[in-house]
């Protein structure tokens, strides 16, 4: 009989479920060890061990071994533990100087580029002391970088590392563990040698993640989309031409979810369990009980929008402050937020749960058992990032039948396919550069709890995961949205206004925020600058310029629309047509301009850009104020 050799893959990264969790990355480290398969790869993973991981999760580490290693000009203590979970084997580094404190990553950057070399060089330190010599190690994002560096330099000539080969995996490019040559060399240890263009350094810094990438033998990221947007200057977080020139080894691969944590039908968080030929009772009890708990109305009909995030500019909030009042005020929904991270967003969410207190609930912070009741309980789910290099929280909305409504961008571009109102196909919906606004009344015009609805033979659902991704015509398991099929879908005539936007301004073929946003404000110009004023093109145009209403774009700010920094439009008193040509033409691009907000265009005013415009209108002319 043939004897198969068992391949052995390492897993290394800075945190992993179930022992420690703060987003993305650890479901990934959790999940794929998992399901690898186990006749013909022995699979470990290597994390830290934290002091705030739980305590049921301490008490299932066992002691394994401990040595001191020369580090940052010390001899440092390094213990090992191990603990075995759904087939697994884990192992952890111990030193509770580096990885103390109540959470697993610190507020100083200096502290945090130290811990993380240390983990580095203990994880390569501890191998021959475990009789485990692995054929492949799998890195995971710029806290585990420096693993191919130093396996490359200081333990390149020992005879127990040959042959060991590195993929390296990209989960956020954004993140890269930058800080001084000098302190970087001293903490390491690394030659001098290195710390090269070609090599770890980066815009006079050293850089972990690039060395990570320089060094691997592989370089892969979540999603397929994103392997394209890393190569661009727009999205490649200033590596782009070091990406360009590894693309041959650059691969993209979607993420995946743990099909037994995320089922609907064994689900212990959700209050009632349900599958393909339950699902209309089973969610609509899992959202009557959702609002109650949430302390909003109990209303069928009324669309319920989840939102499980982190609080960052990253995740598209700024879009979601332009159009929270309009969309609470005027439209009969409902949201359930769930999050923490930066004050802003935070007080944002307060402030309209506040005011809109049967229409919004904003949890501070995090729980895994109220974010699995969101993803089951909601109609539909809200995850506007401006980048997302793949994004789980799509994918599991989807497995419970809940409709997400993304951005198009990265990952979120990869797993939901937008809905086509014409051929009826389609798994949720997506909007382009900043029109989250169409995009949600798009979402709303679909909604129908009350009405009847029939699944039809043109209705596919994806097998991609475990009972099915609902798609658009949508499967019943969508809950109150229509499926297309149904008599009480009619389709209206003509492009509806999102198509218009999704085809003439925002469309999906955009290569950039900032050209959609020239095109969208070219369209509006057509359409309404000579509708209401046909004088806006005579006596020289070129005169008119954007007033200098204090648009400014921060240091450090994403790339926005290409406006000038301080316009200029100084008419004499005479030239009143002169102004009206300004003050219309910034109006008219306030559509196209206030949402683009996040993407480094802040406006200041009197009020409002909008009214500070209208003042000058009626300022200079009978007829009061101009409206879109």
């Amino acid at each position: 009989m043939w004897r198969v050799y068992m391949k052995k893959i390492l897993f290394a990264a800075s945190e992993g479920v179930p022992f420690i969790k703060t987003g993305g990355l650890a479901d990934v480290v959790g999940s794929l060890p998992k399901y690898i398969d186990k006749e013909y790869f022995d699979v470990r993973v290597f994390i830290p061990k934290y002091t705030c991981m739980k305590q049921e999760m301490k008490d299932k580490l066992k002691y394994v071994t401990h040595f001191y290693m020369d580090f940052n000009w010390q001899n440092v203590y390094v213990g090992v533990l191990e603990a075995e979970e759904a087939g697994v084997h884990y192992y952890f580094i111990d030193n509770e100087s580096y990885f103390g404190g109540f959470k697993p990553y610190g507020d100083d950057p200096r502290y945090e580029i130290e811990k993380y070399a240390y983990f580095c060089k203990a994880v390569l330190s501890a191998l021959p002391l475990l009789n485990f010599q692995p054929d492949l190690i799998h890195c995971h994002d710029w806290q585990t970088g420096l693993i191919p560096v130093f396996l490359k330099t200081l333990y390149g000539d020992e005879n127990y590392y040959r042959g060991i080969r590195i993929v390296f995996s990209i989960h956020n490019l954004k993140f890269q563990g930058r800080w001084s040559l000098p302190a970087v060399m001293d903490i390491t240890g690394l030659p001098e040698q290195i710390f090269t263009a070609d090599k770890l350094e980066s815009y006079g810094e050293a850089n972990y993640l690039k060395g990570g990438i320089v060094y691997a033998d592989a370089v892969t990221t979540v999603s397929e989309t994103y392997a394209r947007e890393i190569t661009t200057e727009q999205g490649g977080e200033g590596l782009d031409g070091l990406l360009r020139a590894r693309k041959n080894d650059l691969y993209g691969i979607l993420n995946g979810l743990d099909y037994e944590e995320y089922d609907p039908q064994k689900d212990g968080y959700i209050y009632n369990h349900f599958n393909e030929q339950n699902f209309q009772e089973g969610k609509k009890l899992n959202k009557a009980r959702l609002q109650k708990e949430l302390g909003l109305p109990v209303k069928e009909n009324t669309m319920l929008i989840g939102i499980v995030s982190r609080m960052t500019s990253q995740k598209g909030f700024d879009l979601v402050a332009y159009i929270m009042d309009e969309l609470l005020a005027t439209e009969d929904v409902q949201l359930a937020v769930l999050g923490t991270g930066e004050d802003q967003y935070q007080d944002m969410f307060r402030y309209f749960a506040q005011k809109y207190p049967d229409k919004i609930q904003a949890t501070i912070g995090y729980s895994e058992e109220r974010a699995h009741r969101i993803y089951a309980s909601c109609d539909a789910f809200l995850m506007p990032s401006l980048f997302e290099p793949c994004g789980l929280s799509q994918l599991m909305s989807l497995r419970y039948g809940t409709v997400p409504i993304v951005r198009e961008t990265g990952g979120l571009k990869d797993t939901v396919e937008a809905y086509n109102e014409y051929e009826h196909t389609g798994t949720g919906f997506s909007f382009g550069a900043c029109d989250l606004r169409a995009a949600a009344r798009f979402a709303l015009s679909g909604y129908a709890p009350d009405r009847p609805r029939q699944c039809v033979s043109d209705c596919r659902p994806f097998a991609v995961d475990g009972i099915h991704r609902p798609c658009l015509p949508l499967h019943p398991m969508a809950g109150g949205f229509l499926c297309p099929g149904s008599a009480a879908f009619r389709v209206p005539p003509g492009p509806s206004s999102a198509a218009v936007f999704r085809n003439r301004s925002f469309g999906q073929r955009r290569t950039s925020d900032r050209h959609a946003v020239r095109r969208s404000v070219v369209l509006l110009w057509r359409l309404h600058a000579l509708r209401h004023f046909p004088f806006a093109q005579r006596r020289n145009p070129r005169r008119c310029y954007l007033p200098d209403f204090g648009i400014r774009r921060p240091a450090g700010s994403l790339r926005g629309a290409d406006f000038p920094r301080n316009p200029v439009c100084r008419p004499g008193k005479k030239d009143r047509r002169a102004v009206c040509r300004c003050a219309v033409g910034a109006l008219l691009c306030l559509p196209a301009l206030q949402p683009c907000a996040i993407s480094g265009l802040f406006l200041r005013g009197r009020g409002s850009v909008h009214g500070h415009v209208c003042d000058k209108i009626a300022s200079r002319r009978s007829g009061g104020a101009f409206s879109l």
